[in-house]
């Protein structure tokens, strides 16, 4: 069984000390090595809920384990992910695949989709009718998290321009994404459910990805 070394959440806040005291927006190769290694395997381990009929619901950074020693496909790194608590995990079809009401107001506020917290046009008195797209949301606000050293107070500033309607990019992504991958952000925060990709594609096409990596792992777990 593997040992637990930390929280995402845990690793989060230990890497952005060191960079906030030397004052520097940039992350490391080492560092980014380590963040597109962590979010892939996020990403491959909430297809896998998906893949089994079932959506997290509270896809966060403290509900993210980090154990020592990673390897998915190519990627390998110091840390391997699981995912925990599902505490508010639920099917996404009942027993006769119809689509389910689900209660609306459920998970981490910070994190969780717009259509989670508020319900949308249509939702009754028995919930709302979202799906899985509500964990690609919360995985979009994580990239951004692993992707950008920010104080609580930046988070928090970076967070609310993210979640408007208009979806604002930080400066600091902005500046080393290209456009595709900035565009692959804004469907994953996007306030119209469609638009998010799935979690598989939106790790192959992530913010972090090597692209000579990128031909092999489509090859190796999509074809």
């Amino acid at each position: 069984m593997d040992l637990m070394e930390m929280t995402l959440e845990e690793y989060i806040r230990r890497r952005n000390e060191g960079y906030l005291k030397k004052q520097s927006p940039d992350l490391s190769s080492e560092d980014r090595r380590t963040a597109m290694g962590i979010f892939w395997q996020l990403c491959w381990a909430v297809h896998e809920v998906h893949d089994r009929g079932l959506i997290h619901r509270d896809l966060k950074p403290s509900n993210v384990l980090l154990c020592r020693g990673g390897k998915l496909g190519l990627f390998e790194g110091p840390y391997s992910v699981r995912l925990s608590d599902f505490g508010l995990s639920t099917r996404l079809v009942d027993e006769f695949g119809a689509g389910m009401y689900k209660t609306v107001g459920c998970g981490t506020a910070s994190y969780a989709a717009p259509e989670q917290l508020k319900g949308r046009q249509g939702s009754t008195s028995k919930g709302a009718k979202y799906g899985k797209e509500v964990d690609v949301y919360s995985l979009g606000l994580i990239a951004v998290e692993l992707r950008v050293p920010m104080s609580i107070s930046e988070r928090l500033r970076v967070f609310d321009g993210l979640r408007s309607p208009e979806v604002r990019i930080p400066e600091e992504v902005e500046k080393s994404l290209d456009k595709d991958k900035l565009e692959d952000l804004r469907r994953a925060l996007s306030l119209e459910p469609t638009e998010r990709p799935a979690a598989l594609e939106f790790g192959l096409s992530s913010l972090y990805q090597d692209l000579e990596k990128l031909n092999f792992l489509q090859r190796f777990f999509v074809s």
